[in-house]
């Protein structure tokens, strides 16, 4: 999905990875894409890098197992 191979995302690239996953961009999703990528953009540099991007791509652990 880093189709630059820079170890990040912008937001517009990010935007435009989950609307290949969704489907057809609407309004409303517009909005939601906006907010995951700032609620993800731990470090708010404006850039989803690869540690924040697994955080929101692979499901945590359960640690009481």
């Amino acid at each position: 999905f880093d189709y630059r191979n820079l170890g990040y995302m912008t937001q517009e690239e990010f935007s435009h990875f989950l609307f290949s996953y969704i489907g057809k961009q609407a309004e409303c999703e517009t909005r939601a894409a906006v907010h995951l990528f700032q609620r993800h953009d731990v470090d708010k540099d404006g850039r989803i890098n690869y540690a924040e991007f697994c955080r929101i791509m692979v499901p945590k652990i359960d640690k009481r197992l």
